[in-house]
């Protein structure tokens, strides 16, 4: 496998040729792989994504929280892993913790042809299971939802079926992100590229810096950005795209905006 700085360069470089980005800059403390035309050069996945919450709205499901497809960099940076996945693999197998609408998993089989998803949700609201059917319908064969607190569902996973890329989005709260970070250690293949979303909420923040002490996990950058569920262009057009922040105003900021952090980095033991 390769390790995370690789995985990184190949996905900036395939962000790059898409003309994704504008900046793309990494270091072990910050990761910025975007610029202002994020949001345009992805159209073809935001127009799948109001085909998706159209429908779930209209099976009396929608959507209720926010979601990743509210950050177009953090977006562009998962699409950009999953083709670099691909380049090397005839399957790339993601596994997701935190289904909810569907928005990140969509993102994933959009990327690439070759790429198949094994989620994990706890199932808590409707769209989970409308988002599942939808999607199932439209990328037969690569998509697997498993409902249930992750913390007793991940354990019962084939470990013989390594994961090539881990993204967790799953409970932010208590000991929910040490145990799926544990948890996902022995499904994921050594050096697989590791996505952890929200990592600037304390318990997050606080089971990523465990796992990296610990030696499970190795850091590569931390992308940051404002999010916003307008998904305008303009509004990211004029954001820094890696702003001093400080960190006691990271997370929520209201209703309508808050700095989000996507954790990037590798599983070092498998």
């Amino acid at each position: 496998m390769r390790g995370a700085t690789t995985w990184l360069a190949l996905a900036c470089g395939a962000a790059r040729a898409a003309d994704v980005v504008e900046t793309c800059a990494w270091n072990v403390h910050e990761a910025t792989c975007a610029g202002p035309r994020a949001y345009a050069a992805q159209r073809a996945y935001y127009d799948e994504v109001v085909a998706l919450d159209a429908h779930l709205r209209s099976v009396g499901a929608p959507p209720a929280e926010g979601h990743s497809a509210m950050c177009p960099r953090a977006v562009a940076h998962m699409r950009a892993v999953a083709r670099a996945a691909a380049e090397t693999s005839q399957l790339v197998r993601v596994c997701e913790v935190g289904f909810n609408a569907g928005h990140s998993a969509l993102n994933w089989l959009a990327a690439d042809p070759r790429t198949a998803v094994d989620a994990f949700d706890l199932g808590a609201h409707p769209s989970a299971a409308a988002a599942f059917a939808y999607l199932s319908k439209k990328y037969p064969g690569r998509l697997r939802l498993t409902l249930g607190d992750s913390r007793a569902t991940l354990p019962l996973v084939d470990h013989a079926k390594a994961c090539d890329v881990v993204f967790i989005d799953g409970g932010h709260d208590v000991d929910v992100p040490a145990a799926d970070l544990g948890n996902l250690a022995p499904l994921a293949a050594r050096g697989a590229p590791l996505l952890v979303d929200n990592a600037n909420m304390a318990p997050v923040r606080a089971a990523i810096s465990n796992a990296t002490a610990r030696g499970m996990i190795r850091e590569a950058g931390t992308l940051r950005e404002s999010c916003s569920p307008s998904l305008a262009a303009s509004a990211f057009a004029t954001d820094d795209p890696n702003p001093p922040v400080d960190p006691a105003l990271l997370g929520a900021v209201d209703h309508m905006h808050w700095w989000n952090e996507l954790w990037i980095g590798e599983y070092v033991v498998a």
